[in-house]
């Protein structure tokens, strides 16, 4: 029961920074775009 709660609070911590999250991975994507060709 505890993972339940506990599942449905990360949750709604995800869905309160998801922009933030959408923001870094296009940083990570951009990066390993300019970056790292060669290392995909």
């Amino acid at each position: 029961m505890e993972n339940l709660l506990w599942f449905i609070y990360s949750l709604g911590l995800i869905s309160k920074f998801n922009p933030l999250l959408k923001r870094a991975k296009e940083f990570l994507k951009g990066l390993i775009k300019r970056e790292g060709g060669d290392l995909l």
